[in-house]
């Protein structure tokens, strides 16, 4: 429990609340929240009016829920109880994908600081890709022979990958893909032996 300005008390469901608020899950999440908590909360709190009959009651509950499930993507039943059931399966499985980090109580890094750090690890990896090829990364200190004899070794797919990595279309015929892969690595070993 925390005391704000405003002379409130607010537990942790409501501090939580307010964050998803201001960050706008409770807009853009199907279930209108991210906190198991409140999502409890909301689908123990549909009901039908008091006024109605039990049955016009449970009905008018379903058809929420029913609505509720329809927007989350959730089967739709045909009891009350069932149709919260399947709320809460298709809501745990919505938070493994989205997970509530936002609440932690770490201060966020501003958009600014993000966009310098990820802009100078292109920098950086543009830097690092200037002065090494592919092959000086991955193959540092193999000869053209012995690096011939590795890519025998390799599959089609991984004979594919490392063209690609290299620069160039993949070759579907296997001898053609080894032949061009020592072909460019002699080349970057002649000149990295130069140096």
């Amino acid at each position: 429990m925390k005391h704000y300005a405003d002379g409130k008390v607010r537990g942790e469901t409501e501090r939580i609340r307010q964050l998803e608020q201001v960050y706008g899950i409770d807009k853009t999440s199907p279930y209108g929240t991210n906190y198991g908590p409140i999502f409890e909360e909301k689908i123990n709190k549909i009901e039908g009016k008091d006024t109605d009959s039990p049955h016009e009651r449970e009905m008018k509950t379903l058809k929420k829920l029913n609505s509720m499930a329809l927007k989350a993507g959730v089967i739709v039943a045909a009891n009350v109880e069932e149709q919260r059931r399947h709320l809460r399966d298709g809501f745990r499985a919505y938070q493994s994908q989205n997970p509530p980090n936002y609440f932690e109580g770490k201060a966020k890094e501003s958009k600014m600081d993000m966009r310098k750090k990820s802009s100078k690890k292109v920098l950086e990896s543009l830097d690092y890709a200037r002065t090494k090829s592919v092959f000086e990364k991955e193959y540092p200190t193999d000869t053209p022979e012995s690096f011939k004899k590795l890519l025998n070794t390799y599959t089609l797919s991984d004979l594919q990958h490392l063209a690609a990595k290299a620069g160039f279309n993949p070759s579907f015929d296997r001898g053609r893909t080894i032949e061009t892969l020592v072909e460019e690595f002699s080349q970057d070993w002649k000149r990295r032996s130069s140096r």
